[in-house]
Protein backbone atom coordinates (compact mmCIF):
# COMPACT_ATOMS: atom_id res chain seq x y z
CA UNK A 1 0.00 0.00 0.00
CA UNK A 2 3.03 2.28 0.15
CA UNK A 3 2.60 3.03 -3.55
CA UNK A 4 -1.01 4.14 -2.97
CA UNK A 5 0.16 6.64 -0.34
CA UNK A 6 2.74 8.00 -2.74
CA UNK A 7 -0.09 8.42 -5.26
CA UNK A 8 -2.48 10.14 -2.81
CA UNK A 9 -0.09 12.80 -1.49
CA UNK A 10 0.53 14.42 -4.92
CA UNK A 11 -3.24 14.52 -5.55
CA UNK A 12 -3.74 16.28 -2.22
CA UNK A 13 -1.08 18.80 -3.20
CA UNK A 14 -2.69 19.35 -6.62
CA UNK A 15 -6.04 19.94 -4.90
CA UNK A 16 -4.49 22.42 -2.44
CA UNK A 17 -2.68 24.30 -5.21
CA UNK A 18 -5.91 24.49 -7.23
CA UNK A 19 -7.81 25.83 -4.20
CA UNK A 20 -5.15 28.46 -3.62
CA UNK A 21 -5.03 29.42 -7.30
CA UNK A 22 -8.77 30.04 -7.27
CA UNK A 23 -8.41 32.05 -4.06
CA UNK A 24 -5.59 34.25 -5.35
CA UNK A 25 -7.31 34.78 -8.71
CA UNK A 26 -10.40 36.07 -6.91
CA UNK A 27 -12.57 33.24 -8.24
CA UNK A 28 -13.02 31.29 -5.00
CA UNK A 29 -16.75 30.80 -5.61
CA UNK A 30 -16.11 29.24 -9.03
CA UNK A 31 -13.27 27.25 -7.52
CA UNK A 32 -15.62 25.79 -4.93
CA UNK A 33 -17.79 24.29 -7.66
CA UNK A 34 -14.85 23.12 -9.76
CA UNK A 35 -13.16 21.51 -6.77
CA UNK A 36 -16.26 19.49 -5.94
CA UNK A 37 -16.01 17.73 -9.29
CA UNK A 38 -12.23 17.54 -9.01
CA UNK A 39 -12.57 15.83 -5.63
CA UNK A 40 -15.05 13.33 -7.06
CA UNK A 41 -12.65 12.56 -9.91
CA UNK A 42 -9.63 12.24 -7.61
CA UNK A 43 -11.51 9.85 -5.30
CA UNK A 44 -12.45 7.73 -8.31
CA UNK A 45 -8.85 7.71 -9.55
CA UNK A 46 -7.50 6.82 -6.10
CA UNK A 47 -9.97 3.98 -5.65
CA UNK A 48 -9.25 2.53 -9.09
CA UNK A 49 -5.50 2.86 -8.59
CA UNK A 50 -5.66 1.18 -5.19
CA UNK A 51 -7.44 -1.88 -6.62
CA UNK A 52 -5.18 -1.94 -9.65
CA UNK A 53 -2.08 -1.92 -7.45
CA UNK A 54 -3.60 -4.54 -5.15
CA UNK A 55 -4.30 -6.95 -7.99
CA UNK A 56 -0.82 -6.50 -9.42
CA UNK A 57 0.48 -8.45 -6.41
CA UNK A 58 -2.35 -10.93 -5.69
CA UNK A 59 -4.92 -12.89 -7.65
CA UNK A 60 -8.67 -12.49 -7.54
CA UNK A 61 -9.03 -15.65 -5.44
CA UNK A 62 -6.76 -14.23 -2.73
CA UNK A 63 -9.23 -11.46 -1.85
CA UNK A 64 -12.96 -11.04 -1.40
CA UNK A 65 -15.48 -8.33 -2.17
CA UNK A 66 -15.46 -6.74 1.30
CA UNK A 67 -11.66 -6.66 1.43
CA UNK A 68 -11.66 -4.81 -1.88
CA UNK A 69 -14.16 -2.25 -0.59
CA UNK A 70 -12.05 -1.80 2.52
CA UNK A 71 -8.98 -1.28 0.34
CA UNK A 72 -10.56 1.43 -1.81
CA UNK A 73 -12.19 3.27 1.09
CA UNK A 74 -8.95 3.22 3.07
CA UNK A 75 -7.09 4.69 0.10
CA UNK A 76 -9.72 7.39 -0.44
CA UNK A 77 -9.85 8.22 3.28
CA UNK A 78 -6.27 9.47 3.26
CA UNK A 79 -7.11 11.90 0.47
CA UNK A 80 -10.34 13.00 2.16
CA UNK A 81 -8.61 13.64 5.49
CA UNK A 82 -5.89 15.63 3.73
CA UNK A 83 -8.26 17.93 1.87
CA UNK A 84 -10.55 18.38 4.88
CA UNK A 85 -7.58 19.35 7.08
CA UNK A 86 -6.63 21.96 4.49
CA UNK A 87 -10.25 23.11 4.23
CA UNK A 88 -10.29 23.77 7.99
CA UNK A 89 -7.03 25.69 7.68
CA UNK A 90 -8.40 27.60 4.68
CA UNK A 91 -11.59 28.76 6.41
CA UNK A 92 -9.93 29.61 9.73
CA UNK A 93 -6.63 31.19 8.59
CA UNK A 94 -6.38 31.85 4.85
CA UNK A 95 -9.86 33.12 3.91
CA UNK A 96 -11.70 33.61 7.16
CA UNK A 97 -13.62 36.59 5.73
CA UNK A 98 -15.58 34.49 3.24
CA UNK A 99 -17.75 32.94 5.94
CA UNK A 100 -18.43 36.35 7.46
CA UNK A 101 -19.46 37.58 4.02
CA UNK A 102 -21.92 34.69 3.75
CA UNK A 103 -23.46 35.68 7.08
CA UNK A 104 -23.76 39.30 5.99
CA UNK A 105 -25.34 38.30 2.66
CA UNK A 106 -27.98 36.28 4.49
CA UNK A 107 -28.69 39.18 6.86
CA UNK A 108 -29.00 41.55 3.87
CA UNK A 109 -31.56 39.21 2.29
CA UNK A 110 -33.49 39.14 5.56
CA UNK A 111 -33.43 42.93 5.73
CA UNK A 112 -34.77 43.15 2.17
CA UNK A 113 -37.63 40.81 3.09
CA UNK A 114 -38.66 42.87 6.12
CA UNK A 115 -38.58 46.15 4.15
CA UNK A 116 -41.74 44.98 2.42
CA UNK A 117 -44.01 45.11 5.49
CA UNK A 118 -46.99 43.56 3.70
CA UNK A 119 -44.83 40.78 2.24
CA UNK A 120 -43.31 40.07 5.66
CA UNK A 121 -46.73 39.91 7.31
CA UNK A 122 -48.01 37.62 4.52
CA UNK A 123 -44.95 35.38 4.97
CA UNK A 124 -45.50 35.34 8.72
CA UNK A 125 -49.21 34.53 8.34
CA UNK A 126 -48.44 31.70 5.90
CA UNK A 127 -45.91 30.12 8.23
CA UNK A 128 -47.64 28.43 11.21
CA UNK A 129 -44.37 27.91 13.10
CA UNK A 130 -43.83 31.66 13.47
CA UNK A 131 -45.35 33.35 16.52
CA UNK A 132 -47.78 36.21 15.79
CA UNK A 133 -45.63 38.66 17.81
CA UNK A 134 -42.53 37.83 15.73
CA UNK A 135 -41.02 41.19 14.70
CA UNK A 136 -38.80 42.02 11.72
CA UNK A 137 -35.91 42.56 14.14
CA UNK A 138 -36.49 39.07 15.56
CA UNK A 139 -36.40 37.66 12.04
CA UNK A 140 -33.14 39.41 11.17
CA UNK A 141 -31.53 38.23 14.41
CA UNK A 142 -32.75 34.67 13.82
CA UNK A 143 -31.30 34.71 10.31
CA UNK A 144 -27.96 36.01 11.64
CA UNK A 145 -27.73 33.27 14.28
CA UNK A 146 -28.69 30.59 11.76
CA UNK A 147 -26.10 31.84 9.26
CA UNK A 148 -23.39 31.98 11.93
CA UNK A 149 -24.18 28.40 12.94
CA UNK A 150 -24.22 27.08 9.38
CA UNK A 151 -20.97 28.83 8.42
CA UNK A 152 -18.98 27.49 11.35
CA UNK A 153 -15.72 26.06 9.89
CA UNK A 154 -15.90 22.95 12.07
CA UNK A 155 -19.45 22.26 10.90
CA UNK A 156 -18.40 22.74 7.27
CA UNK A 157 -15.45 20.38 7.64
CA UNK A 158 -17.46 17.80 9.60
CA UNK A 159 -20.23 17.85 7.02
CA UNK A 160 -17.73 17.66 4.19
CA UNK A 161 -15.96 14.76 5.85
CA UNK A 162 -19.23 12.87 6.22
CA UNK A 163 -20.32 13.55 2.65
CA UNK A 164 -16.98 12.60 1.09
CA UNK A 165 -16.62 9.40 3.13
CA UNK A 166 -20.14 8.32 2.16
CA UNK A 167 -19.33 9.16 -1.46
CA UNK A 168 -16.13 7.11 -1.22
CA UNK A 169 -18.01 4.11 0.21
CA UNK A 170 -20.76 4.15 -2.42
CA UNK A 171 -18.29 4.84 -5.19
CA UNK A 172 -16.03 2.10 -3.80
CA UNK A 173 -18.81 -0.46 -4.11
CA UNK A 174 -19.25 0.37 -7.78
CA UNK A 175 -15.51 0.44 -8.46
CA UNK A 176 -15.13 -2.94 -6.78
CA UNK A 177 -17.99 -4.43 -8.79
CA UNK A 178 -16.48 -3.02 -11.97
CA UNK A 179 -13.08 -4.49 -11.18
CA UNK A 180 -14.32 -7.88 -10.06
CA UNK A 181 -17.01 -8.46 -12.71
CA UNK A 182 -15.60 -6.67 -15.76
CA UNK A 183 -11.89 -5.99 -15.55
CA UNK A 184 -10.87 -9.12 -13.65
CA UNK A 185 -13.67 -11.21 -15.20
CA UNK A 186 -15.04 -13.07 -12.22
CA UNK A 187 -18.36 -14.71 -13.07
Amino acid sequence: MKSVKSFVVPLILVWIVAKLLFYFSGEARVGFEVLIFTTMFFILVIECASLWLKYKTITLNDSNFLDDIKTVVRAASGFILGIMAFTLLYYTVIDSKVLGNMVEARVENAEKLVLDVEGFEAWKAGNPTIAPDFTPEDYIEKERKTAETVTNPLLIVGGGLLVWVLFAVFNGVFVTILFRKVLLKQT
